[in-house]
């Protein structure tokens, strides 16, 4: 049985600094699987989630749901507006188009 593809918004939150990266996602399972990969790797492209994941481990970070958005179309512009909440980003401010 296949699991449902879950799009929508997410946040990777460290529990030491508060800081997050929001991100969104086609896949969210996919995406967290991925990053958690190239973060153990040491290879994840934001360096700044890196040092502290590096720094403090997995265990310091969680992963969670913001929003389902079922309309892909526009979910660079939710996934923005969730950025703009947040003072401490690892995130650069804005949301990269896919």
């Amino acid at each position: 049985m296949r699991r449902p593809k879950l799009t929508g918004i997410y946040i990777i939150t460290c529990k030491f600094n508060k800081k997050v990266y929001v991100g969104s996602s086609l896949d969210m399972a996919i995406r967290w699987n991925s990053h958690l990969i190239d973060l153990m790797l040491g290879k994840h492209c934001n360096s700044n989630l890196q040092n502290d994941f590096d720094r403090y481990g997995v265990t310091a970070f969680s992963f969670s749901i913001l929003q389902l958005v079922p309309d892909k179309r526009i979910l660079k512009k939710i996934e923005q507006q969730e950025m703009d909440k947040h003072e401490f980003l690892y995130n650069k401010r804005r949301a990269r188009k896919k």
